[in-house]
């Protein structure tokens, strides 16, 4: 097999989340040039990365750097893996040194490389709570785009920009787009963020029981760390649009044993249990949680869903796939038209 049909299968691979084929196929390969070793490392790391082991990727994406030099998408990856083990002044330099090289090799990087680290400085930027920014990238990296299954990606960044920060007239266009790609087509992956949005944009367009529905239809075939993403986003979202939040929903915290500190301010804002931390510095940290909750519709996204390689066989393959809406979806897609229209209203 071409090394660039097994790249295709091990990106497919990854994104379906079956990393024990992946390692397999990755053990058994031997890479013939610098580049292909430099990927095959990278992708052992993030296998590391989607198994939990943010410490081993780290580990991993660093020794990498060393051994073959700096390279835009592993340096994307490691600014992933310093933000999830919260070393911030780590991430910070490795954000600020990729916009710089992105500016400095603009005329060197492929097309895809340079649209795929746009597409997730914007998701930084936005971590970093400069919104407008971030929006700026998200628009650059539309332009780049050439085929259906890119655009789909950056498109799932902008509109959850546009439900989070400044629902327009636009919401309810991206909408339209979301809803129609038939997610029976598309990677593991690419299906959660496809109904990541649709949750946010539903919640903002139509209703909090609309949304909640879309969370329930999932299923408990998706991982851990994606089902406490999506309901506590979905809880945020609620609060910054001061949207009561439902007994099923409560019920569904309750089950979880373990909280990092964002969800749990969130869990202590709805259950009124802020007062009772005797923690001065977590106590502190929660207030400036609340300011900024409180101050802006939704300022924290919650967890980086770590970047990787787009592979083009996993998306829908014609501009043709878009245009007809899932039967199951219709009486969605009426409702958010008639909230956009009413929306833009009140915009003007």
């Amino acid at each position: 097999m071409s090394w660039p049909k097994e790249l295709a299968q091990i990106g497919r691979l990854l994104l379906n989340g079956q990393l024990t084929e992946l390692k397999t196929v990755l053990d058994g390969y031997k890479a013939r040039t610098a580049s292909e070793a430099r990927i095959k490392a990278h992708y052992m790391a993030l296998i590391d990365f989607h198994k939990g082991d943010i410490a081993q990727a780290r580990i991993g994406l660093e020794k990498a750097v060393a051994d073959f030099g700096e390279n835009v998408n592993l340096m994307r990856d490691l600014a992933t893996c310093f933000y999830h083990q919260q070393d911030m002044l780590a991430f910070r330099l490795c954000l600020d040194k990729l916009e710089r090289t992105l500016i400095e090799q603009e005329d060197k990087l492929s097309r895809r490389s340079f649209l795929e680290c746009e597409t997730m400085i914007g998701k930084f930027l936005e971590e970093e709570g400069k919104l407008a920014p971030a929006l700026i990238f998200y628009e650059r990296a539309l332009l780049r785009t050439n085929s259906p299954g890119e655009r789909l990606r950056v498109i799932l960044q902008k509109a959850r920009w546009v439900a989070l920060y400044e629902p327009s007239h636009e919401l309810g266009s991206l909408y339209r787009e979301l809803i129609s790609v038939p997610t029976d087509s598309v990677s593991q992956d690419m299906r959660i963020e496809i109904e990541h949005n649709l949750l946010l944009i539903e919640l903002r367009l139509i209703g909090a029981d609309h949304a909640w529905q879309r969370f329930e239809r999932l299923g408990s075939d998706v991982p851990e760390i994606d089902r406490r993403l999506l309901i506590f986003d979905f809880i945020e979202g609620c609060l910054a649009q001061d949207i009561a939040i439902s007994s099923a929903v409560l019920a569904m915290i309750d089950q979880f044993k373990t909280f990092d500190p964002y969800e749990d301010f969130l869990r202590k804002l709805i259950h009124g249990q802020l007062g009772s931390d005797q923690n001065p510095g977590a106590h502190q940290a929660c207030s400036q949680i609340a300011v900024g909750l409180l101050s802006s519709p939704a300022v924290f996204i919650g967890e980086f869903r770590i970047a990787t390689v787009s592979q083009d066989g996993a998306q829908p393959q014609n501009s043709a796939d878009y245009q007809k809406p899932r039967p199951e979806e219709s009486a969605s897609l009426e409702l958010a038209s008639q909230a956009g229209v009413a929306n833009a209203r009140n915009q003007s």
